[in-house]
């Protein structure tokens, strides 16, 4: 910033350069309105029964006087020159009066653009605001370490994420779910806990509880074939035939499949989680 020094001996030069300086200074602190955007409201401009009050603007860094009215669609910058005689009785424009007030003109700008600042929640309250909401994106330290409470999910590839951002390294959340944390039920009561399964082995266990009827002959099968000749392989026999195996006490079929374990992924779409790094 712009600063005049006062402490000089024997005097003190005044000049115009002393007033542009000081002219300067004064532009310096304006361009701090623009925290506020290009056109914003400082404070003031109420708007009621459509009307707006007077008060202070910002437009474009520059800190103006608004000059209210009725409402209209656009915001000007009207220029008043005062003229003062100067040496040899010449009259020059040497004050320039600029204020805002509503128009239409070569330069304007709309007035549905001009954002209120809130004086009890101004530009630093609402950043601080900000950083508290997202602080769970950010990160926070414990003992040097920076832990991660929040990610987001990401649905592009990995090449295009933002600076800022990178993949979440966390190898034990490749390929799973999020389930939300229920005190109430022991399989998903702690934050961290993990557990399912891509596929499932079906056991006896897991089996209908159903019986299957097999229908055994009431009388012995015959014991030899069409032809009259050798005994038959394959046949139950029943009664007191001598071919009839003893020791037998039930029978089973053939097995109903090869135990390959099901898969039971419901319908999903991959995503990445990343989080911010600054």
């Amino acid at each position: 910033m712009k600063k005049l020094s006062f402490d000089v001996r024997p005097g003190y030069p005044f000049s115009e350069s002393t007033l542009e300086f000081i002219q300067g200074a004064v532009v310096q602190v304006e361009k701090a309105s623009l925290m506020g955007g290009n056109t914003c409201i400082l404070s003031g401009c109420v708007e009621s029964g459509g009307s707006a009050t007077d008060g202070w603007v910002a437009i474009n860094g520059e800190v103006l006087p608004f000059v209210g009215g009725v409402t209209q669609p656009y915001v000007i910058i009207v220029e008043t020159a005062t003229q003062k005689e100067f040496f040899g009785g010449e009259m020059h424009d040497y004050y320039l009066d600029r204020v805002a007030t509503f128009g239409t003109a070569d330069e304007q700008f709309a007035w549905a653009d001009f954002k209120r600042n809130d004086p009890s929640n101004g530009v630093l309250a609402r950043l601080d605001t900000i950083e508290r909401m997202l602080k769970p994106l950010m990160g926070y330290d414990v003992s040097g370490t920076t832990y991660y409470g929040s990610w987001l999910f990401w649905g592009r590839p990995a090449g295009e994420i933002p600076d800022g951002w990178e993949a979440v390294p966390d190898a034990e959340w490749k390929g799973k779910i999020p389930v939300v944390m229920d005190d109430t039920d022991v399989d998903f009561d702690v934050v961290g806990e993990m557990g399912g399964s891509k596929t499932i082995s079906i056991g006896q266990t897991n089996l209908p509880n159903v019986q299957l009827d097999v229908v055994i002959p009431s009388s012995k099968t015959s014991t030899t074939d069409s032809g009259g000749g050798s005994s038959l392989t394959n046949k139950i026999t029943t009664g007191a035939d001598t071919d009839e195996v003893g020791g037998v006490t039930g029978i089973k079929t053939s097995a109903l499949g090869s135990g390959t374990a099901l898969k039971h992924l419901l319908p999903y779409k991959v995503v990445m989680f990343i989080r911010f790094v600054g």
